[in-house]
């Protein structure tokens, strides 16, 4: 194959590529929404059902959303962002709470991409999403040396 032809196929591969999104709720019924509605959206999707699962697959792989409920089991959703601020602190770009909580704050949450609260709309959603990831993956403007 020409050296063209390895080019095209390769910006062929990047645009076919599907967006990683991991979904992290204790509530199956929302896992299942979420899984079912993203899959449709071509993204590959991955299920955690609380913040230790949830952990142990941001670990081993790179997302480009997390989906984050705050209320789980064994490590809530605000152990996940502490572990995440202090150790991979790029990633909580791509992370959007979802809570029933009304008023979230703290500086845990605040550094996430986006919060929303439950109950939501599952449309709204995805959209949400695809503007986080698309926030996420632009750079930083570079810096002006001083003279």
């Amino acid at each position: 194959m020409s050296d063209e032809g390895r080019a095209t196929a390769g910006a062929a591969e990047e645009n076919e590529r599907k967006n990683r999104a991991l979904v992290v709720d204790d509530d199956v019924s929302i896992r299942l929404m979420l899984d079912k509605v993203l899959r449709r959206e071509n993204f590959d999707v991955d299920i955690a059902r609380d913040g230790i699962e949830a952990l142990e697959k941001i670990r081993s792989g790179q997302y480009d959303v997390i989906f984050l409920d705050l209320m789980m089991p064994r490590v809530d959703g605000i152990g996940v962002l502490r572990y995440l601020k202090s150790n991979l602190p790029d990633t909580l770009r791509s992370v959007i709470i979802m809570t029933a909580f009304n008023n979230v704050s703290g500086s845990d949450v605040d550094e996430a991409a986006m919060t929303i609260p439950k109950p939501f709309d599952i449309h709204s959603l995805v959209e949400h999403a695809r503007e986080v990831m698309a926030t996420a993956r632009e750079e930083p403007a570079p810096a002006t040396p001083i003279e």
